[in-house]
């Protein structure tokens, strides 16, 4: 299953019998979103000061920092999960993919002074392997990502780029992450049975995670 294919099947009507098993994890997510209202930007949220900040009262941001702040596999949450790590492992690459690559290994390793450089380069290397068009806006909030992508109002790739490893003051997975909590915080009311899977692109000088 595609990451918009799953958008474009979403079920926005009410929930089953079947979607209730799901229904204390939609109220814990409920809580959690209603917890990281915290007044910052996901820039300044993401800030090592912020974050620990919130993390060490109480973790809600389940990426094993600190170690205890883990959750269920990803791979368990919904099966695009799953399909995508599959995917690695068994899909064949062609001659776009290699070529894909090495455009990105080279670009990436180039100097930009900008942030707004690399990220611009990126996104259209991107753009034109899938043919696809980044969005940036958040629906019904002020923030703006480096660059999203969207089925519907669901937004199902996002990517956070840092001019080099070390510049700026927040995290770009970190960041990543708050901006999807500003994403999910209007969705998870509506969709409360719903995981709202989302790839996460982070890019800092030529790594990409």
């Amino acid at each position: 299953m595609a990451w918009s294919s799953y958008y474009e099947s979403i079920d926005t009507g009410a929930p089953t019998l079947m979607d209730y098993e799901y229904a204390s994890v939609a109220q814990h997510r409920i809580k959690n979103i209603h917890y990281l209202d915290y007044g910052y930007s996901p820039s300044e949220a993401a800030t090592s000061k912020r974050f620990k900040q919130m993390q060490m009262k109480e973790p809600m941001i389940l990426c094993h920092r600190p170690p205890g702040a883990t959750g269920i596999p990803v791979t368990l949450i919904h099966p695009v999960f799953g399909e995508f790590v599959d995917n690695c492992s068994s899909i064949i690459p062609t001659d776009a993919d290699y070529d894909l690559v090495n455009s990105l290994s080279q670009e990436m390793a180039d100097l930009y002074e900008e942030e707004d450089k690399r990220k611009h380069k990126f996104l259209s290397i991107v753009e034109e392997y899938y043919k696809v068009q980044f969005s940036t806006q958040i629906r019904d909030t002020k923030y703006t990502t480096d660059g999203n992508l969207r089925q519907g109002d669901f937004f199902y790739v996002n990517v956070e780029v840092k001019n080099e490893l070390g510049s700026g003051g927040a995290e770009p997975n970190i960041q990543s992450a708050y901006y999807y909590v500003e994403f999910v915080r209007s969705h998870s009311k509506i969709y409360p049975w719903s995981p709202l899977p989302c790839l996460h692109i982070c890019l800092a000088g030529m790594y990409n995670a």
